[in-house]
């Protein structure tokens, strides 16, 4: 069961005896969805580095005590929160990310579906 919570705040402005109401904004309060139980099986051939091309950032991703971590700071990786064997939510981060595997199963690239425009990960040839 999927469940939403927003948030509202009206702005009223007195006019006279009388109260307007002149605004209003409602917003998603965001959480993270629950992790769903996936096969972990292919998750080693997922983590690496991935570029947004031609000259853009890095996204790392790593396999740490069972779990995917992933962000451009190495340092500062979050937990990616399965909601399929190769679909991921990024905790504290919307959007979702999808790895692409080729016919071996190895990771080529993510989808990283955002608001308005995906982008597109690469991924980089490992480092000797």
């Amino acid at each position: 069961m999927l469940k939403t919570k927003y948030r509202v705040t009206d702005t009223f402005r007195r006019d006279g005896s009388e109260w307007k109401l002149i605004a209003s904004h409602l917003s998603v309060v965001t959480a993270d969805p629950p992790a769903q139980d996936v096969s972990k099986q292919t998750w080693p051939r997922l983590a690496g580095d991935y570029k947004l091309m031609p000259d853009g950032w890095t996204f790392h991703v790593v396999l740490q005590d069972g779990n995917l971590f992933g962000g451009r700071d190495a340092n500062k990786l979050a937990l990616l929160i399965p909601m399929a064997s190769n679909v991921f939510v990024r905790q504290g981060a919307l959007g979702e990310l999808i790895f692409v595997t080729d016919k071996d199963g190895n990771a080529t690239r993510i989808v990283d579906l955002r608001k308005f425009q995906p982008l597109i990960w690469t991924r980089l040839a490992p480092q000797p």
